[in-house]
């Protein structure tokens, strides 16, 4: 049974903010509806939750929302206002009954380099395992809602005997508040290189950062995951050093096979001109024609879902709003994507019975496993 939530208009935004409306099978497969206080700003919606017809269908599929939403506009680069607006789009996922909230690259420090540059008037942390202080109160917000969030990124800046260094890193906190894993980007865009560093195996050493966690849905689904940001999608070998031989027991594994993410929650802050005049006279629309094709083929090659989480962004001036957060799964082909640039709420199912068909049938994981596969 799926929930249909439609892109309101203006009027309707308007009317929506006193309450969100929740529409959920009963026993008796009739419909009724649950209202939630809205106490701030209510993000529109769009999308479907797809809910299972049997205890067993429904453990296997995960509700998700991603929150396309504006980085952090605050010059001063304070933190405690993208957590305030977090607190509330954490809510209305709650009341959609989500179990997993997106946020986009950059959305808890900004995206500006003049913001980045703020960063160094910063306690820093003694180390890349240190966790920021902000990061507890995030917890809170998970526990609240009982929700995991994927955090979106934040820069930090790291003081240790390398010296002071600003990171790109997201993390990933389960709906008990406990956080479960953490990603530092790799792949810097052009742009990015002038301020950030990259992460390495020798600055994040895969014994003390993994590439792959473990969490678990309400209904006891024990999935693994992984983080990846941005251009990393444009890079095969991001996705391709997430697969091994062996790795944390999850529910989806098959014998034989290369484990690997079942899902790869990916916060972007991928803009519309971003390529610049040069790729731009060539194709107006080459930055969407190239992210939504990304982030198919990844899915489909990892035989995982991809879930891309744009930032929202103007539709004029410089940078030029992109958008189109989008959830892509092998053999569906993208499943769920927003048409525009505008601040919204995605909010799909996963159903995990897809990865487990699309492993059998394209086989790619058993093959690397047994070496039929090789680059």
């Amino acid at each position: 049974m799926c929930l249909r939530v439609a892109i309101l208009t203006r009027i309707e935004q308007d009317a929506y903010e006193q309450r969100i409306w929740q529409r959920w099978p009963s026993v008796h497969g009739e419909w009724r509806r649950i209202g939630a206080r809205a106490s701030g700003f209510m993000l529109r919606i769009d999308g479907a939750l797809c809910h299972g017809a049997t205890p067993e269908t429904e453990r296997l599929r995960v509700h998700v929302a991603l929150a396309q939403v504006m980085p952090n506009p605050h010059d001063a680069g304070d933190i405690a206002p993208s957590l305030a607006r977090l607190r509330e789009v954490a809510r209305q996922a709650q009341a959609l009954g989500v179990d997993v909230l997106v946020l986009p690259e950059y959305y808890l420090s900004g995206s500006s380099h003049d913001v980045w540059r703020l960063v160094h008037r910063h306690d820093p942390l003694g180390s890349t395992e240190e966790q920021p202080a902000w990061l507890a109160e995030i917890g809170a917000i998970a526990r609240e809602s009982a929700i995991a969030i994927v955090t979106g990124s934040a820069v930090l800046r790291v003081d240790d005997e390398a010296g002071s260094t600003l990171f790109n890193t997201a993390y990933f906190v389960d709906h008990t508040g406990a956080v479960l894993g953490s990603y530092t980007k790799r792949n810097l865009w052009h742009s990015e290189r002038a301020l950030l560093t990259r992460s390495t195996d020798e600055s994040h050493p895969p014994d003390r950062h993994p590439s792959l966690f473990v969490f678990e849905t309400r209904r006891g689904l024990r999935v693994r995951a992984s983080m990846l940001l941005c251009w990393d999608l444009m890079v095969p070998e991001a996705f391709l050093r997430l697969l091994s031989p062996s790795g944390p027991p999850a529910d989806l594994d098959e014998p034989d096979h290369w484990v690997g993410p079942d899902i790869v929650f990916a916060p972007t802050c991928w803009y519309a001109d971003d390529s610049g005049p040069e790729a731009l006279a060539v194709n107006a629309e080459c930055e969407a024609a190239c992210l939504d094709a990304v982030c198919v083929t990844r899915a489909m090659e990892n035989e995982c879902y991809v879930c891309m989480c744009n930032a929202a962004g103007a539709s004029d001036g410089t940078p030029r709003g992109l958008g189109r957060s989008s959830v892509n799964a092998p053999l569906l082909g993208c499943s769920a994507r927003l048409p525009d640039a505008g601040e919204a709420l995605l909010v799909h199912t996963l159903d995990m019975a897809v990865v487990r068909t699309a492993r059998q049938v394209f086989r790619l994981r058993h093959d690397r496993q047994n070496g039929i596969i090789t680059a």
